[in-house]
């Protein structure tokens, strides 16, 4: 055996211990990638997890400021905190304002936001589960001082641990009542046995039928025709087919009546022809586009959701409650802004009443106001609007004393006309259905509970002139019936049930006639027949179904070209937005 001599032995100790040191080094640096990748992804998610929170915070200030009706504020144009601040609704109880003073917030900088926070050590666990503190901060403001400036501007910003993200939102509001129809959702005004006419903007945020009954005619007259869904021209909500038979003409932008084709599906000019989102000028063949110029749109054609407020605008301590100068209660009891009893000074203007509802199938009991009594006494509201947190009849409104606006948070029944004389800007808003009886209306059982011979609506015409907000759903949210049990839905044009999509009670018939000038707004808010009268009867039996309970009047329902500007509008208008920009603006 060679014994290696003393340099050899040197040189390999040497080489091992630099081969130590390079695999020490070799390792740390492993190590340290790993430990830096691990913090990079922490980072991210963090990163992410702040971006989440801001998007939730952006989701909550725009929700807010739709249930403050787009008229709520954290901050002046300038940036001044508002002298009146955005009252939270929808996330109220855990939205802190960030004023100046001390507020005990964990991140408090007397900024004037609206601040939502989570630390460790508070109950829960958070948004994130991150397990650092998080928060979410908001401020709600005009976008200039100009007061034809209708839009608004959502700072936000959401935080986990030091990590932040900001989003920026920007949107315009406008009165629901510069659209003719409107409606949250599907929208089947054009589902009619008689001829129609409509002028002014129309809006979906859902699919829109036009199928009048054979052989009807539907003429539309606007400057948008709008649905986020799609545009349906073969079939009615119900799902009933109709290929042939009614006429829809809509003007373009050049004045002109266009045809929407009918025919089948594929073949009518609806969203289902493979020709309705064509735009090319050269082939021959014209699309939506160039059939009305850009009026008539769906969602494959750019369509965008319009927002209403959500229903706590219009529900008992909201928007409007808070600032009604009477409110009507439960318990035939009247109260002021303040909260103030007015029932002794009101006296038999407001009162209690109960009759029959032959489309629920039961005994309604309703506060009836009395319009004409009220101005006779001097009691109209100084501000013009009224709130009834129960549901109310109005009776002798003919002739109103100025401008009013009547919400409620129940369905709303009007009596007779409603400012047919000297005629002032009205609105009806009702959280539930709006029922329209006519002044031969009696509360008599031997009326109400008669049959169709009997329940007679006067002869002539009802006129209802007012812009008109109800909450019911479309009647493509009903079960259809099937009344006579023969195990298919019933088909009107077969003599079976007819779906009374107007709310009315009576015969009224063709020689009698429904007068409506306004505007008309569907939220599609309420349940099938009411917030409060949807007991005891069968699923086939809801109100929206009984055909018994009334036959339809000759229409006339117009848009009140008064409603298109700022200065038409009733009291306390009933606004809506829209959202055209959502940015990331850094962390």
């Amino acid at each position: 055996m060679v014994t290696p001599s003393e340099g050899e032995r040197g040189s390999v100790l040497v080489i091992s211990l630099a081969m130590v040191v390079l695999f020490t080094l070799v390792g740390a640096t492993f190590l340290t990638l790993a430990t830096t990748e691990g913090r990079i992804s922490t980072n991210q998610k963090a990163d992410v997890q702040a971006l989440f929170l801001a998007e939730s915070g952006a989701q909550v200030a725009y929700k807010e400021l739709a249930a403050n009706n787009y008229q709520g504020w954290t901050h002046e144009p300038d940036g001044t905190i508002a002298s009146q601040v955005l009252q939270p609704v929808s996330f109220a109880g855990s939205l802190v304002w960030d004023g100046p003073g001390t507020e005990g917030l964990h991140d408090e900088r007397d900024d004037g936001w609206l601040v939502w926070e989570w630390a460790p050590g508070d109950s829960g666990s958070g948004l994130t589960r991150s397990g650092l503190p998080e928060s979410f901060r908001f401020a709600v403001r005009r976008a200039s001082s100009d007061p034809s400036d209708t839009q608004f501007v959502i700072d936000v910003e959401g935080a986990v641990g030091h990590w932040r993200q900001r989003l920026q939102i920007l949107g315009y509001s406008e009165p629901a009542f510069t659209y003719a129809l409107f409606s949250n959702g599907p929208l089947s005004e054009f589902t009619r046995g008689e001829d129609q006419h409509v002028e002014g903007k129309i809006h979906a945020n859902g699919d829109m039928y036009f199928r009048p009954w054979d052989p009807r005619k539907l003429t539309i007259d606007a400057p948008s025709v709008t649905a986020t869904g799609r545009m349906i021209r073969t079939t009615d909500i119900f799902g009933r087919d109709l290929f042939t038979g009614s006429t829809v003409k809509i003007k373009n932008a050049s004045g002109n009546y266009v045809e929407m084709e009918l025919g089948a599906p594929g073949v009518a000019m609806d969203s289902d022809n493979p020709d309705w989102i064509n735009d090319d000028p050269t082939d021959g063949v014209d699309g939506a586009l160039e059939l009305w110029d850009g009026i008539v749109r769906d969602g494959q054609l750019g369509a965008v959701s319009v927002d209403p407020p959500p229903v706590e605008t219009i529900a008992p301590g909201g928007w409007y409650d808070q600032r009604a100068s009477i409110r009507i209660h439960a318990g035939d009891r009247q109260s002021d802004q303040s909260g103030a009893d007015l029932s002794g000074a009101l006296g038999d203007a407001v009162r209690e009443v109960s009759f029959w509802n032959a489309a629920i199938g039961e005994d309604v009991t309703v506060q009836e106001l009395d319009v004409e009594r009220l101005v006779a006494d001097g009691n109209f509201p100084p501000n013009g609007l009224i709130f009834s947190e129960v549901p109310l009849r109005i009776v002798n409104g003919e002739n109103l004393q100025g401008d009013l606006t009547i919400v409620a948070s129940h369905s709303v029944y009007t009596k007779g006309d409603f400012n047919s004389e000297n005629k002032r800007a009205a609105a009806i808003i009702s959280a539930g259905r709006i029922w329209h009886l006519s002044d031969s209306w009696s509360d008599d059982e031997a009326f109400t509970k008669g049959d169709r011979t009997v329940r007679q609506a006067t002869n002539g015409s009802t006129t209802i002139n007012a812009a008109l907000i109800d909450s019911q759903p479309a009647v493509g949210t009903a079960h259809y019936a099937d009344l006579d049990g023969d195990g298919e839905r019933d088909d009107p044009n077969a003599g079976d049930a007819n779906a009374n999509a107007d709310s009315l009670l009576e015969t009224w018939g063709n020689s009698r006639r429904l007068r409506k000038t306004g505007s008309i707004v569907h939220l599609q808010n309420a349940d099938m027949a009411d917030n409060i009268y949807n007991t005891g009867k069968r699923d086939e039996e809801i109100s929206w179904v009984r055909w018994t309970a009334y036959t339809p009047p000759r229409r006339e329902y117009k848009y009140d070209s008064a409603l298109q500007g700022a200065a038409g509008q009733p009291p306390f208008t009933f606004m809506v937005g829209k959202v055209f920009l959502w940015q990331e603006i850094g962390s």
